[in-house]
């Protein structure tokens, strides 16, 4: 697996004056998650169905908090690299109307990324990896 090294905004990263290529999993499986996740439905003309239904199912008076979390498991699945999501935790508080998400997702190399929609991801080595 490989991608263009990307900036804490998800800029492509030409610091050095070239582009730099990553090939660590993690990294790329990072990278992957935030674009995804910063990708919304109906942002792309090509094809409207794409993207993450912020606005249709989130983003709403009363989120229906099962449905996110489905949503939200298929985003993190369809990253390549994700092998398995070891935790998804909602956290919906109506009197902010606010909503925290956090996951950890296992890596195809054994790291952990711990992140969610939002916050950058922070990615540790497993014990015994």
């Amino acid at each position: 697996m490989s991608a263009f090294a990307q900036t804490t905004t998800g800029d492509l990263d030409i610091s050095t004056g070239n582009l730099r290529v990553e090939r660590g999993v993690a990294q790329c499986t990072a990278w992957k998650l935030g674009n995804l996740f910063g990708f919304a439905k109906g942002e792309w003309f090509r094809d409207v169905r794409q993207g993450v239904p912020w606005l249709q199912y989130v983003y709403v008076s009363n989120p229906n908090l099962n449905l996110i979390s489905t949503i939200f498991e298929r985003v993190i699945k369809s990253a390549p690299g994700v092998a398995a999501i070891t935790a998804l935790t909602l956290n919906f508080i109506s009197a902010q109307r606010q909503l925290n998400a956090s996951f950890a997702a296992l890596t195809d190399d054994g790291a952990i990324l711990v992140g969610g929609p939002g916050p950058p991801f922070v990615i540790s080595v497993k014990a015994g990896a």
